[in-house]
This record gives C-alpha cells, structure tokens and sequence, in this order.
C-alpha cells in the first residue's frame, strides 16, 4: 500500500504571543460561563482564607490560654466573644464554623466543578467542532492533497480538545493562580514580612528555567504531531485496505510498518 505523504501547511506559522491571543478572543465569546467560573473561584478563595483565619484564631486562643503572658487573640470581623465564654467553649465555636465554612466550600467546588464542565464539554467542544467541520467544507481541493485524512482527523478530535484544555486549564486556571497567588501573600505578607518574601524568592528562577524549556520544547512538541499524523494514517489505511492486506498475505509487513511507526512516535516522546 502507498503511504500519503504529509506536507507541512502552506499558512504561515502563527508566533506563541498571536495563538494565545485568538484563544483568549475565543474564550471571550464565552464570557460569561467564564465569567461565573471565576466568580465562584473568588467565593472559593474567599472561605478558604476564612478557614485558616478561624484556625490561626483558635490556635491562638489555646496558646493565650495556656500561657496568659502570651499574645491575646486577634478575632475576625470584629467579632468578640463574651466576657463569660470560656476558652473551651471559643475554640468549640470556632471549629463549628470551620466545619461550615469546609461543607459550604465542598458544595461550591461541586458547582464549580459542574459549571467549567458545562462550558468546556457542553458549549466549546460542539461550537468548535461545528465551526472546523463547516470551515473544512469550504476548503480547496488543494488542501485535502497537502494533508493526510489521518491529520485532519485529529485537528478536528484532539485540536479541539487541546483548545477546551487551554480554556479549563490556562484560562480559567491561570486566573484562578493569579487570584490565590494575590490573596495568599496579602494574607502572608500581613502575619510575617520576611518569610513571606523567603518564600517567593525562588520565584524569579522558576519562570527564568520554565521560559528556557518551553521554547526548546516546542520543536520536540511540532515533531511529535508529526509522527503521530503518521501513525494514525497508517492505521487508518491499514484498516481501509485490509481486503487487500489479507489477499497479498501482507500482514506481517503492515505489523513492522506499524511497530516502527509506533516507536518512533515513543522514542520521540523520550
């Protein structure tokens, strides 16, 4: 059997900076799934740092306890509690709206869960594919003969859902980060100046060694796509011509062409 050769596309190559930015406009004509998403991650954000208020002011309350010489307990929102409460009867208080505080956020997370699902799985997912099957069907005849079925197959199965991946997990992630990184060193930064900044320090150097790897990674990332196109068009001609695979007795021989496609595919990931 002839294997179709892949030829690289004729478009030209859009940079890094040019591809995150039509991403991000095609997350925007989902502005307001995403829009919800975000807000129940700053509601999420919002009682996790409560918790740990409340667990900082319990610990607290038990070491001033304790130990009277110790620092008095600084309670949140300018709640006070009685003058005839008890240290006991403070902390019981106290893990009593952890406890809510932990059984609201875990009903949160459900809807937060739910809602990222519906609008990566229920709206983007059959958007995108709508839009690559009806842009497919207005291309030229010289497309199809520059690109294997094989690889068109999987711009429009594994394309879509890398982009679904980059919505979930940059997008709405990456913002997610950026708040909690935010809200995290205010709230560090307010406790201990010093540890805070010690703990950041490595920073800097993580995004300088991330930012060197991805640019050298990127070329390993394109070849790989490449050998893959590959392997399923040899599957998927394999499948398509077994009759003839059979009537030739060509078995063994499509099972070497495989095994050598396969791994290359795997030593090129290695």
């Amino acid at each position: 059997m002839s294997e179709t050769r892949l030829q690289p596309s004729e478009g030209r190559e859009y940079s890094t900076v040019e591809l995150v930015r039509r991403l991000l406009g095609l997350a925007w004509q989902f502005r307001g799934d995403c829009l919800l998403s975000l807000g129940l991650s700053v509601v999420l954000l919002l009682l996790a740092l409560a918790g740990l208020q409340f667990l900082g002011v319990a610990i607290d309350v038990i070491r001033h306890a304790l130990d009277p010489s110790q620092r008095a307990p600084n309670y949140p929102l300018g709640w006070t509690p009685p003058a005839d409460w008890s240290a006991l009867r403070i902390v019981s208080s106290l893990s009593a709206a952890i406890i809510v505080q932990a059984v609201l956020r875990a009903f949160l997370t459900y809807l937060y869960n739910m809602s990222t699902a519906r609008l990566t799985q229920g709206k983007i997912v059959p958007d995108l594919r709508d839009r690559v099957y009806a842009r497919l069907q207005r291309l030229s005849f010289r497309f199809f003969d520059l690109h294997g079925s094989s690889s068109i197959f999987n711009r429009v199965t594994g394309d879509v859902q890398n982009t679904r991946l980059f919505v979930d997990g940059v997008v709405l992630q990456g913002i997610n980060m950026a708040l909690n990184l935010g809200a995290y060193f205010l709230f560090m930064w307010r406790i201990h100046a010093g540890l805070t900044m010690a703990c950041l320090c490595v920073t800097i150097p993580l995004w300088l060694v991330t930012h060197f790897y991805s640019k050298r990674l990127r070329p390993a990332y394109l070849r790989n796509r490449e050998l893959y196109d590959r392997l399923v068009l040899l599957f998927t001609e394999s499948v398509r011509g077994m009759q003839t695979v059979k009537g030739f007795a060509a078995e063994p021989q499509q099972t070497k062409r495989f095994e050598s496609a396969n791994l290359e595919v795997s030593a090129q990931q290695n």
